[in-house]
Order: C-alpha cells, then structure tokens, then sequence
C-alpha cells in the first residue's frame, strides 16, 4: 500500500485533478483554461490547434516530439514552464497514448501485450509525479461512445485503451463530460456533466445527457465548479464573509 503524506492530503484537498471527455470541437480544451484565469494555464500537447491554447496570452504550450517527452513533462512540468504554474493541462491523452503505442511497435508486436505494459507503467509513473504537485492538474480525452451488453444503453467512455483509462481514473478524483449546446435561440454555449465513476471506469448513460451538476445548469467554469464541489474552498470563502 502506497504511503500517503499529510501534504498529499492537502494537496488533493485544494487541487483539482480531473478528466475531461468529450466528442471532438466540444470545447474541452477552452474548458481547462477556466480553471485558474490570471495565473498561467500551461499545456501539454503534440499538437496545439485549439483556439483557445493557440491565440490566449496566458497560455503556455510545450509540444513534446515523443512519449518520452510527455511523460517527462509530466514529471517534471516546471522544466518546461517554470514555477509559476496555475493549472498543468495535458491534452490529447488518446492521441498521445495512441502514438506511444505505435513508436513501440504495436502494429509489429510479438508480444503486444508487453508494449502495453510498458506504455502503462510509463504513464502511471509520470501520473503519480502529476498529482502531488501543487497546481490543479487535468487530462484531456477524447469519448468513445459504446453500447452497454448488459444494459444495451449507450456509454460513454475514455477513447484510450481499457488498461490506461484504468490507470487514468485512478488518479484522478472527478471526471467530466464536456459537450457543446447547440441552440437556435441561443449563442452556443458549454455545459459538463458529471460522469458516473465504477470501480475501474467511469461513464455516462444515454439518461444522464444533459443533467445539470450539483442541482442547477452549470457552465464549462471549472474554477466555479471546483469551488462548490471543494468544501475546504467552501470553508475559506464562508470565513471571509
């Protein structure tokens, strides 16, 4: 069983590490930049088309040329950023774990199942380094939707592969569903969805489109998000009042 310090503990408590999915163009990449606006949004991406890392000045971008550089951005962000680090962002996981698999030969593979292991293991090392930093920390994801055997409702789940979603879930400690609306009536607009977490996936059914968080319609504000589901933020502001 892993050690988990007083400093983890307050770490988790005031950082928030979550999963973004989403269908592409559904704006989770201009989501993660709500997290800390005034303080530097710096992301990890192989590459950076959105609008949002693209044109905003407080916007920080490293583009690795490989999986080795992920991960050891990962690790070790303030080498490529500095220390001023409001919000650490990776983004795309499916696309960097997609090409991780094919620089280590997965289409030619004997043994595909050790390059896998090997792109697992890599991973959950530069995740564990992630989350005890002191910055909000989120991984962005492409959804893959697919049908339930059991159930036959539809899911959505993390486009990656079955063992690194695996991994992903477990350091994070909310995911959510990012989709674009779309309205005649209206400028089109953001809004998350929790998603349902088992044990080792996490999840939206067909009947959970749509459902507002926490009781009312929010939109994609994670820093106004985090602030409700945080209850030692919660505690902090109610004293200041």
């Amino acid at each position: 069983m892993p050690v988990v310090s007083v400093r983890d503990v307050l770490t988790k408590q005031r950082f928030l590490r979550a999963a973004l999915i989403g269908e592409p163009d559904s704006g989770k990449t201009s989501t993660s930049g709500t997290m800390t606006p005034g303080a530097p949004t710096c992301v990890i991406c192989s590459a950076p088309t959105s609008q949002m890392i693209v044109h905003n000045p407080d916007v920080r971008i490293f583009a690795p040329s490989d999986f080795k550089d992920t991960v050891n951005a990962l690790k070790a962000p303030e080498t490529q950023f500095g220390q001023n680090i409001g919000t650490l962002v990776w983004d795309d996981a499916t696309f960097t774990i997609g090409r991780a698999l094919e620089e280590k030969g997965i289409l030619t593979a004997t043994e595909p199942r050790r390059v896998y292991k090997d792109v697992q293991f890599a991973l959950e090392g530069a995740l564990l380094f992630a989350i005890r930093k002191s910055f909000h920390f989120i991984i962005i994801a492409q959804a893959r939707r697919m049908v339930n055997e059991i159930s036959g409702l539809d899911e959505i789940t993390l486009d990656v592969p079955p063992s690194m979603e695996n991994s992903i879930v477990a350091a994070m400690d909310y995911a959510f569903f990012v989709m674009r609306e779309h309205k005649p009536e209206a400028v089109p607009r953001l809004s998350i969805v929790p998603v349902k977490r088992t044990v080792t996936k996490i999840k939206l059914t067909r009947e959970q489109f749509g459902k507002p968080l926490l009781g009312t319609e929010e939109p994609a504000d994670l820093a106004q998000i985090w602030s409700k589901l945080n209850p030692t933020i919660r505690r902090e502001a109610n004293a200041t009042v």
